[in-house]
Protein backbone atom coordinates (compact mmCIF):
# COMPACT_ATOMS: atom_id res chain seq x y z
CA UNK A 1 0.00 0.00 0.00
CA UNK A 2 1.27 3.39 -0.77
CA UNK A 3 1.98 6.40 1.49
CA UNK A 4 -0.46 8.43 -0.14
CA UNK A 5 -3.28 6.32 0.07
CA UNK A 6 -2.48 5.00 4.31
CA UNK A 7 -2.67 9.05 4.76
CA UNK A 8 -6.31 8.85 2.57
CA UNK A 9 -7.35 6.21 5.03
CA UNK A 10 -5.85 8.00 8.19
CA UNK A 11 -7.91 10.88 7.81
CA UNK A 12 -11.15 9.36 6.52
CA UNK A 13 -10.84 7.57 9.78
CA UNK A 14 -10.18 10.76 11.92
CA UNK A 15 -13.19 12.13 10.43
CA UNK A 16 -15.22 9.54 11.09
CA UNK A 17 -14.04 9.69 14.61
CA UNK A 18 -14.79 13.71 14.53
CA UNK A 19 -18.25 13.09 13.08
CA UNK A 20 -19.04 10.26 15.90
CA UNK A 21 -18.06 12.74 18.61
CA UNK A 22 -19.90 14.70 17.69
CA UNK A 23 -23.25 12.82 16.96
CA UNK A 24 -23.22 11.06 20.00
CA UNK A 25 -22.77 14.90 22.11
CA UNK A 26 -25.43 16.61 19.98
CA UNK A 27 -28.09 13.99 19.09
CA UNK A 28 -29.02 11.94 22.26
CA UNK A 29 -32.50 10.34 22.64
CA UNK A 30 -34.40 11.49 25.52
CA UNK A 31 -35.61 8.92 28.11
CA UNK A 32 -39.26 9.48 28.14
CA UNK A 33 -41.50 9.33 31.30
CA UNK A 34 -44.70 8.16 31.48
CA UNK A 35 -45.67 12.17 32.40
CA UNK A 36 -44.47 12.50 28.96
CA UNK A 37 -47.66 10.63 27.66
CA UNK A 38 -49.40 12.20 24.41
CA UNK A 39 -53.18 12.67 24.92
CA UNK A 40 -55.58 10.11 24.61
CA UNK A 41 -59.21 9.40 23.56
CA UNK A 42 -60.60 7.99 27.55
CA UNK A 43 -64.18 7.89 26.44
CA UNK A 44 -64.79 7.18 22.51
CA UNK A 45 -68.45 5.60 22.07
CA UNK A 46 -69.05 7.47 18.96
CA UNK A 47 -71.88 6.17 16.80
CA UNK A 48 -73.73 7.00 13.61
CA UNK A 49 -77.14 8.86 13.68
CA UNK A 50 -76.22 10.46 16.96
CA UNK A 51 -74.73 13.13 19.00
CA UNK A 52 -71.84 11.94 21.01
CA UNK A 53 -69.40 12.95 23.57
CA UNK A 54 -65.85 12.06 23.32
CA UNK A 55 -63.69 12.90 26.10
CA UNK A 56 -59.50 13.48 25.45
CA UNK A 57 -57.24 13.52 28.18
CA UNK A 58 -53.83 14.79 28.45
CA UNK A 59 -51.34 17.23 30.27
CA UNK A 60 -51.93 20.37 28.50
CA UNK A 61 -55.38 20.11 26.79
CA UNK A 62 -56.76 23.14 28.87
CA UNK A 63 -55.78 26.42 25.87
CA UNK A 64 -57.82 23.92 23.52
CA UNK A 65 -59.85 26.37 20.93
CA UNK A 66 -60.63 24.23 17.44
CA UNK A 67 -61.09 20.42 17.09
CA UNK A 68 -60.42 19.44 13.17
CA UNK A 69 -61.81 15.95 12.16
CA UNK A 70 -60.17 13.67 9.51
CA UNK A 71 -62.01 13.02 7.23
CA UNK A 72 -64.46 14.91 7.88
CA UNK A 73 -67.09 13.65 6.00
CA UNK A 74 -70.20 12.68 7.66
CA UNK A 75 -69.23 14.28 11.05
CA UNK A 76 -69.59 17.77 12.52
CA UNK A 77 -67.62 19.48 15.86
CA UNK A 78 -70.52 20.90 18.08
CA UNK A 79 -68.93 21.99 21.31
CA UNK A 80 -65.05 21.85 23.12
CA UNK A 81 -65.42 22.03 26.35
CA UNK A 82 -62.72 21.58 29.25
CA UNK A 83 -63.48 19.48 32.05
CA UNK A 84 -62.76 20.27 35.62
CA UNK A 85 -59.02 19.27 36.75
CA UNK A 86 -58.07 15.74 37.21
CA UNK A 87 -56.29 14.37 40.95
CA UNK A 88 -53.53 13.00 38.10
CA UNK A 89 -52.85 16.39 36.91
CA UNK A 90 -53.60 15.55 33.48
CA UNK A 91 -56.65 18.16 31.52
CA UNK A 92 -59.76 16.55 30.08
CA UNK A 93 -61.81 17.78 27.13
CA UNK A 94 -65.31 17.04 26.16
CA UNK A 95 -66.04 17.10 22.45
CA UNK A 96 -69.29 17.07 21.11
CA UNK A 97 -69.68 15.38 17.84
CA UNK A 98 -72.68 14.59 15.53
CA UNK A 99 -72.41 12.05 13.20
CA UNK A 100 -74.44 11.67 9.84
CA UNK A 101 -76.56 8.14 9.84
CA UNK A 102 -74.49 7.59 6.70
CA UNK A 103 -71.12 8.56 7.79
CA UNK A 104 -68.78 5.40 7.19
CA UNK A 105 -67.63 2.99 10.16
CA UNK A 106 -63.88 3.30 10.77
CA UNK A 107 -61.11 4.98 12.47
CA UNK A 108 -60.45 8.57 11.96
CA UNK A 109 -58.30 11.43 14.14
CA UNK A 110 -59.04 14.80 15.30
CA UNK A 111 -56.72 17.07 15.52
CA UNK A 112 -56.73 19.63 18.70
CA UNK A 113 -55.20 22.93 18.13
CA UNK A 114 -54.76 25.16 21.27
CA UNK A 115 -54.48 29.28 21.62
CA UNK A 116 -50.52 28.87 20.99
CA UNK A 117 -50.91 26.93 17.89
CA UNK A 118 -49.61 23.27 19.00
CA UNK A 119 -51.49 20.83 17.62
CA UNK A 120 -52.29 17.36 19.38
CA UNK A 121 -53.68 14.56 17.17
CA UNK A 122 -56.04 11.57 18.65
CA UNK A 123 -57.23 8.61 16.88
CA UNK A 124 -61.40 7.63 17.82
CA UNK A 125 -63.66 5.11 15.94
CA UNK A 126 -66.98 5.58 14.49
CA UNK A 127 -69.40 2.56 15.17
CA UNK A 128 -73.07 1.53 14.24
CA UNK A 129 -74.55 0.98 17.80
CA UNK A 130 -73.49 1.99 21.34
CA UNK A 131 -71.00 -0.42 22.91
CA UNK A 132 -69.90 0.02 26.26
CA UNK A 133 -67.07 -1.78 29.21
CA UNK A 134 -67.98 -0.80 32.99
CA UNK A 135 -66.67 -2.41 36.58
CA UNK A 136 -63.34 -3.67 35.06
CA UNK A 137 -61.98 -5.86 38.13
CA UNK A 138 -58.98 -8.61 38.35
CA UNK A 139 -61.22 -11.67 39.37
CA UNK A 140 -58.00 -14.01 40.11
CA UNK A 141 -54.63 -14.33 39.13
CA UNK A 142 -51.89 -17.38 39.44
CA UNK A 143 -48.07 -18.64 39.27
CA UNK A 144 -47.12 -21.81 38.73
CA UNK A 145 -43.39 -23.02 37.98
CA UNK A 146 -42.89 -26.06 35.47
CA UNK A 147 -39.43 -28.02 35.96
CA UNK A 148 -37.54 -29.09 32.61
CA UNK A 149 -34.07 -30.04 31.73
CA UNK A 150 -32.97 -26.61 30.84
CA UNK A 151 -34.33 -25.47 33.87
CA UNK A 152 -37.45 -23.99 34.94
CA UNK A 153 -40.18 -22.33 33.40
CA UNK A 154 -42.78 -19.68 35.35
CA UNK A 155 -46.33 -19.71 33.99
CA UNK A 156 -48.59 -16.96 35.10
CA UNK A 157 -51.96 -15.88 34.19
CA UNK A 158 -54.03 -13.00 35.12
CA UNK A 159 -58.06 -13.27 35.13
CA UNK A 160 -60.19 -10.70 34.72
CA UNK A 161 -63.82 -9.26 34.14
CA UNK A 162 -66.10 -6.34 33.18
CA UNK A 163 -69.37 -5.79 32.47
CA UNK A 164 -70.82 -4.85 28.92
CA UNK A 165 -74.08 -3.23 27.39
CA UNK A 166 -74.88 -3.71 23.67
CA UNK A 167 -77.70 -2.18 21.68
CA UNK A 168 -77.27 -4.32 18.89
CA UNK A 169 -77.64 -7.56 21.13
CA UNK A 170 -74.76 -9.22 18.69
CA UNK A 171 -72.79 -10.22 21.77
CA UNK A 172 -74.08 -13.68 23.14
CA UNK A 173 -72.97 -16.50 25.34
CA UNK A 174 -72.83 -19.30 22.58
CA UNK A 175 -70.59 -17.92 19.59
CA UNK A 176 -69.63 -14.40 20.68
CA UNK A 177 -68.55 -12.56 17.78
CA UNK A 178 -66.56 -10.28 20.06
CA UNK A 179 -62.39 -10.05 21.09
CA UNK A 180 -60.77 -8.24 23.85
CA UNK A 181 -57.53 -5.95 22.77
CA UNK A 182 -55.67 -5.19 24.91
CA UNK A 183 -52.82 -2.72 25.12
CA UNK A 184 -49.77 -2.43 27.51
CA UNK A 185 -48.80 1.58 27.54
CA UNK A 186 -45.47 3.05 28.93
CA UNK A 187 -45.51 6.61 28.79
CA UNK A 188 -45.60 7.43 24.71
CA UNK A 189 -44.85 4.13 23.68
CA UNK A 190 -47.59 1.05 23.66
CA UNK A 191 -48.06 -2.60 22.30
CA UNK A 192 -51.30 -3.87 21.78
CA UNK A 193 -52.22 -8.18 21.54
CA UNK A 194 -55.40 -9.65 22.08
CA UNK A 195 -56.89 -11.71 25.16
CA UNK A 196 -58.04 -14.84 25.47
CA UNK A 197 -62.18 -14.57 26.13
CA UNK A 198 -62.90 -17.60 28.60
CA UNK A 199 -66.47 -17.06 28.48
CA UNK A 200 -69.57 -14.35 28.43
CA UNK A 201 -72.16 -14.48 31.02
CA UNK A 202 -75.56 -12.85 29.57
CA UNK A 203 -77.75 -10.69 31.90
CA UNK A 204 -80.52 -10.33 29.52
CA UNK A 205 -80.77 -9.74 25.46
CA UNK A 206 -78.01 -6.59 25.39
CA UNK A 207 -75.76 -6.81 28.66
CA UNK A 208 -73.93 -9.34 30.22
CA UNK A 209 -70.34 -10.07 32.08
CA UNK A 210 -67.14 -10.81 29.71
CA UNK A 211 -64.49 -13.00 31.43
CA UNK A 212 -61.07 -13.38 30.00
CA UNK A 213 -57.30 -13.86 31.29
CA UNK A 214 -53.73 -12.72 29.61
CA UNK A 215 -50.43 -14.53 30.61
CA UNK A 216 -47.39 -12.85 31.92
CA UNK A 217 -45.53 -13.44 28.93
CA UNK A 218 -47.60 -11.37 27.20
CA UNK A 219 -46.19 -8.18 29.28
CA UNK A 220 -42.31 -8.80 28.24
CA UNK A 221 -41.65 -5.32 27.94
CA UNK A 222 -43.54 -4.57 31.16
CA UNK A 223 -42.58 -1.93 33.95
CA UNK A 224 -43.76 -0.55 37.40
CA UNK A 225 -45.21 2.87 35.73
CA UNK A 226 -46.96 0.74 33.07
CA UNK A 227 -50.52 -0.01 32.39
CA UNK A 228 -52.96 -2.03 30.84
CA UNK A 229 -56.08 -1.20 28.24
CA UNK A 230 -58.75 -3.05 27.62
CA UNK A 231 -61.71 -2.71 24.83
CA UNK A 232 -64.26 -4.82 23.71
CA UNK A 233 -64.67 -4.84 20.12
CA UNK A 234 -67.48 -7.17 18.02
CA UNK A 235 -67.20 -8.92 14.56
CA UNK A 236 -68.84 -5.98 12.99
CA UNK A 237 -66.33 -3.49 14.03
CA UNK A 238 -67.54 -1.65 16.67
CA UNK A 239 -65.11 -0.38 19.84
CA UNK A 240 -66.45 0.15 23.08
CA UNK A 241 -65.09 2.63 25.28
CA UNK A 242 -61.43 2.03 27.22
CA UNK A 243 -60.81 0.79 31.10
CA UNK A 244 -57.81 0.77 32.58
CA UNK A 245 -55.49 -1.31 35.28
CA UNK A 246 -52.43 -1.52 36.63
CA UNK A 247 -50.06 -4.16 35.99
CA UNK A 248 -51.32 -7.63 37.95
CA UNK A 249 -47.93 -9.31 38.47
CA UNK A 250 -44.85 -7.98 40.78
CA UNK A 251 -41.42 -7.52 39.49
CA UNK A 252 -42.15 -6.28 35.79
Amino acid sequence: MSYRSMMVIALCLLVFAIATKVNSASFRVPVLQPSDALPEVESSVVVRGRTSTMTVVGKSLSQTKAVEIEPATGVKVVEIKKLEARPDGLNAVSIVLTVDANAEVGQRTAALTAKDNRMDIVWFSIGTHNLTISNLKLESKRQEVIKMEEGERVIAEANYRFNFEDDAGDINSDDSPANIQTTLKCGRTSSGFYSVLTKVVMEGQNRGTVYFSIQKDQLIHARPACELQFRLKDKAGNESNRLKISLPFSGQ
